[in-house]
């Protein structure tokens, strides 16, 4: 396909096949990459420039030659409707409707409209490769944040309408550890894209008996047994960009979304699979498993299934005014809850990887289940009413 061949200047993240624009994703076609660095313009009176964004929100996008023409056209089109005084005082963004603006509301700046249905989302799904890897029209974006870089791109796609990011939590070849991923701006790059529901499926140790590999428990509960990371968006230090948040205090009494819970249950009856309604989830640092003294104490507490990556997640999704709704599923029983020589991570993989197709279709249907960003009334939406957060969330 020679003439798709370019410079990297022209769409091919640095060091990667100069296929240009394009990217392939495992064992599917080529998916169309949208990198840092998003060419924008900004007014200046009746002037124009063209300027990069560095360290805020998305920052470019290598376009090919026709999206560079309807850029073109944008702009034409923003200085007439200037001229004839169509445009109110100050800066406008172009994007227009009810999706959020993908640049996170960055001042005095435009984008191409045609940016708007590429790199917009409304739900977000934080899982491994194997949830978004066979979908078709997957738009690879790369998002910067005021807390450094996520676990990996954003894969954004479509289903049933809706749609969806998808982040790997670990990464592309499971190379970040629990206890080493970058919550923040996990969280932060997902709302920047229009995010306001997220479903966090994990992989779980089973603390009951009756809680086998198989299971599938949608907790309601949530106990933090980690050690080392940051939880918060709120804690008053001054972050790179010279911002400075208030120091802020937010109720989590109950840490997940109510009507995501409902959703996620029902979408798993109607694919015939039976999940347990409610449980706690503990949290533990990782990426070790548990010793059987400690097993045999979570189980002692009353707790259900214990895991390394629903925490913080579900706190920084709250700070952030999202919805956050967790599936767990059993890979083992934990290794105070049976005999022999406990947990492997083999085990745990295999078992795993018989369920993810499961797994899949449970979590898609609930997405396509979920309620519109009007319709959301559960108290996850009004989490930051009335508070004074010191930060623009995008």
């Amino acid at each position: 396909m020679p003439e798709l061949r370019g410079t990297p200047e022209e769409g091919v993240l640095g060091g990667r096949h100069r296929l240009q624009g394009f990217r392939f994703l495992p064992e599917r076609q080529p998916r169309i990459v949208v990198e840092q660095h998003a060419v924008v313009f900004v007014r200046e009176g009746i002037r124009f420039r063209f300027v990069f964004l560095d360290g805020v929100g998305l920052e470019v996008v290598r376009f090919v030659r026709l999206r560079f023409v309807l850029f073109l056209v944008d702009v034409l089109r923003v200085a007439v409707e200037w001229y004839v005084g169509r445009l109110s005082r100050g800066t406008q963004p172009l994007f227009t409707g009810d999706s959020a603006d993908p640049l996170g509301g960055v001042p005095g700046v435009f984008a191409p409209r045609y940016c708007d249905r590429m790199v917009n989302a409304e739900i977000g799904v934080i899982g491994g490769s194997g949830l978004y890897s066979f979908l078709e029209d997957v738009t690879e974006v790369r998002v910067d944040t005021p807390y450094g870089q996520p676990s990996d791109s954003l894969f954004l796609g479509e289903i049933g309408g809706r749609r969806v990011a998808f982040l790997p939590r670990h990464g592309r070849g499971h190379h970040v550890p629990p206890h080493r991923i970058n919550y923040r701006a996990n969280l932060w790059a997902l709302r920047s894209v229009g995010v306001r529901q997220v479903l966090g499926p994990c992989a779980v140790g089973g603390l009951r008996p009756e809680y086998g590999p198989g299971t599938l428990l949608v907790p309601d509960q949530l106990v933090d047994r980690t050690k080392t990371r940051t939880q918060t968006y709120y804690d008053g230090e001054t972050r790179p960009d010279g911002v400075a948040p208030n120091v802020v205090h937010l109720g989590f009494a109950d840490p997940y979304c109510p009507e995501g819970r409902k959703v996620a249950l029902a979408s798993a009856r109607g694919r015939d699979w039976e999940p347990v309604d409610g449980g706690t989830l503990v949290v533990v640092e990782g990426p070790r498993f548990s010793t059987r003294a400690e097993s045999r104490w979570h189980a002692a507490m009353g707790w259900s299934v214990v895991g390394m990556t629903g925490h913080p997640e579900a706190v920084l999704a709250r700070e952030l005014g999202l919805c956050y709704t967790t599936m767990t599923l059993v890979t083992d029983l934990d290794a105070g809850a049976e005999a022999g020589e406990g947990v492997s991570h083999g085990e745990v993989l295999k078992v795993f990887a018989a369920n993810v197709d499961r797994l899949r279709s449970v979590l898609f249907d609930a997405v396509t289940a979920l309620p519109a960003e009007g319709d959301r009334h559960c108290p996850c939406a009004h989490a930051l009413d009335g508070i004074e957060t010191g930060l623009e969330l995008p």
